[in-house]
């Protein structure tokens, strides 16, 4: 059986079209239209600027534990815990292996990415790739006990038991860091080969293996001497992409997965050379031993599996399904479990050694794009595009009501309050999901175009529009029927959508070509291409001045388009990679979110002009806005939370 922990909160590729965030298209509905993800809530005050007539963020609700993109992992099998790297969060994710829940989220900055474990003193080695650092962590506190600087881009490491060493793998520098683990200080840097990634030590020879990935070759040091002693190349055509090793220190093997040629190299010690080669999945990536078992496990990122190898046979004996982009493994022999981190997912997958099948996922992140709300219900919806769901709160107290399973990476979400229906764009199942707000389920699963990022509604026609930014074209469907009655060419990499019902008219944010779209609701037809500020992503509409605001991704600009003469009439300066808006018009105001700010605007609409900022969580996306209860709701992905702001009705 196959059971499915989303864990609670405990303590302390797309370019960014695949941020497309785009909550908050702005409709006649005074309220935003958005979406949902999952997890047990933690209502924390956060600090933030005030706002005219209103306050700062009130609260946040951690939506998730708070791992994005998890891409390394270490097991302590002494004190059965499980450590994992979480390269877009920064943070370290520590998981109780008893339980399968995580007990604690630390945050270490920059881009994280590779972890290793001292058993002996409960000592977890960090790398820091955006910090050009290797953090020492206590596993018990949890605190940060020193901050080594290394090389450039540090990312694999690996730890000697016997002599207390640790060596981090420099991708950008193409050296090796050796850390004396008595001192916490830099004792050597020795140069290896083009693009060091995975690192493998055997603590018996006292030999580290380093995989090159864009050199073809693995790097092997004396960790006496710490000099290059040898360095073996990997024959392929087409290139080998060595970027996992693992290391049989009993029987002087070296394993090594190759990302470019889909297969894994053994190596042997005493002759330095490649002895077999064995196909496994697509893309492998990380790669661990059980010497017990003897079995070696491979991730294979586009496979989206584990590759089990008899390590005396040397052949593939299983294949494992797991999660999105698996792209690390460790092994806790004694009580027989694997964990794989997969990237895209948020997630660990803990297999059963003996059965090599998935006895439990645990969820280290949600990764919120969304958010939308029904007023009329008091309900909040945030999509979780890495949990695959929608989260439901209550949003008079912030407590969750239902997890809702929908399709692959939601990414939009919008609400109509009339039908009780709420609409989530999937993003990599083509599809838009149709949730009944009073039963919290799908009722409807509609086929759209290729690669749907972007939603707008018109209540007054039943009509639903969706962007499909590799299709560059928009699908209209009939809500009353979840049928689709048209499909619509739009400019280059649709984006947002938003509608003006009393015009009837909808306005598409085309990414890459720059411009809006203007399509008439009564013919489905393009009537006009306005050029707007660079990457226009969210797009908001204010029905009673008949005003389109439009996010300018690349910068910093907030586009302000006529409806009557679809003409751009103001550019109002707001934070750093405006993401997407929505508009409050009985108090004209426009709300935008700024991803790289980290902070929402807020635009006096007839004055032009930014009147507060307000400080919410990392890298936002998403936005919107309940009119009967005068708050806005803050999509923060990287943080796993949504910010809450009271600015009054």
């Amino acid at each position: 059986m196959t059971v499915t922990v989303f864990t609670r909160y405990q303590s302390v590729r797309f370019p960014y079209l695949s941020v497309l965030l785009l909550a908050a298209v702005a409709v006649a509905l005074a309220s935003a239209l958005g979406g949902c993800g999952g997890g047990e809530p933690k209502v924390q005050p956060t600090p933030g600027s005030p706002t005219p007539g209103g306050e700062p963020v009130v609260s946040t609700i951690a939506i998730g534990p708070g791992g994005i993109a998890p891409q390394s992992i270490a097991v302590d099998g002494t004190a059965n815990r499980i450590y994992v790297a979480n390269w877009e969060s920064g943070t370290l994710s520590v998981i109780d292996g008893v339980t399968n829940i995580v007990v604690a989220t630390v945050p270490v900055g920059g881009q994280v990415q590779g972890v290793a474990v001292d058993e002996a003193s409960g000592l977890a080695y960090v790398t820091s790739g955006g910090r050009g650092s290797l953090l020492v962590i206590d596993g018990e506190s949890g605190a940060v006990a020193a901050t080594i600087g290394v090389g450039g881009d540090p990312g694999g490491v690996a730890f000697n038991p016997v002599t207390n060493r640790i060596y981090v793998a420099n991708g950008l520098s193409d050296d090796v860091s050796v850390i004396d683990g008595a001192t916490n200080s830099v004792v050597a840097t020795i140069p290896v080969g083009d693009g060091p990634v995975g690192v493998g030590v055997d603590p018996e020879r006292n030999r580290i293996y380093v995989a090159n990935q864009f050199g073809d070759d693995v790097s092997v040091i004396d960790g006496e001497t710490d000099t290059l002693v040898a360095t073996v190349p990997f024959d392929s055509a087409q290139g080998s992409g060595p970027f996992g090793v693992a290391v049989d220190a009993e029987a002087d093997r070296i394993y090594v997965a190759e990302s470019a040629s889909n297969t894994v190299s053994v190596l042997d010690g005493a002759s330095e050379s490649v002895t077999a080669t064995i196909s496994v999945g697509v893309a492998p990536r990380g790669i661990a031993l059980d010497p017990v078992r003897g079995r070696v496990y491979v991730t294979n990122a586009v496979s989206q599996s584990v590759s089990v190898i008899d390590t005396a046979a040397n052949v593939v004996i299983a294949s494992v399904p797991v999660g999105r982009e698996p792209w690390a493994v460790s092994v806790d022999r004694d009580r027989g479990k694997v964990y794989v981190a997969n990237k895209l997912s948020d997630s660990v997958s803990v297999i059963d050694a003996e059965a090599n099948a998935v006895a439990a996922t645990v969820r280290v992140g949600v990764g919120p794009a969304a958010v939308g709300v029904n007023p009329e219900l008091r309900r909040l919806y945030v999509a979780g595009s890495d949990s695959d769901e929608v989260l439901v709160f209550d949003s008079t107290n912030n407590t969750l009501v239902a997890a809702v399973p929908v399709g692959t990476y939601p990414q939009a979400v919008i609400v109509n309050p009339a039908t009780g229906r709420v609409y989530v764009v999937n993003r990599e199942s083509d599809s838009v999901s149709v949730i009944d707000a009073e039963t919290n389920s799908v009722i409807a699963t509609v086929p759209v175009g290729d690669y749907p990022i972007g939603l707008g509604l018109n209540p007054a026609s039943g009509r639903l529009y969706v962007a499909n930014a590799f299709a560059d074209n928009v699908t209209v469907v009939d809500t009353a029927t979840n049928a689709v009655v048209a499909s619509i060419p739009v400019g280059d990499g649709p984006a947002g959508v938003g509608v003006n019902p009393q015009s009837n008219r909808i306005y598409v944010a085309n990414q890459d070509s720059d411009d809006v779209s203007v399509i008439d609701g009564a013919t489905n037809e393009v009537v006009a291409s306005v050029v707007v500020a660079d990457g226009p992503l969210g797009v908001a509409v204010d029905d009673q001045t008949d005003r389109i605001y439009v996010t300018g991704s690349g910068g910093s600009d907030l586009s302000v388009i006529d409806g009557g003469t679809n003409s751009v009439v103001r550019s109002i300066t707001v934070g750093s990679s405006p993401v997407a808006a929505v508009v409050n018009a009985k108090a004209g105001r426009i709300y935008v979110v700024n991803r790289l700010s980290g902070s929402l605007s807020i635009v006096d609409e007839s004055g032009g002009e930014v009147v507060a900022e307000v400080s919410v969580g990392k890298s936002p996306l998403g936005v919107a806005f309940d009119s009967r209860a005068g708050s806005i709701y803050v999509a923060n992905r990287l943080t796993d939370d949504v910010s809450v702001i009271r600015v009054g009705r």
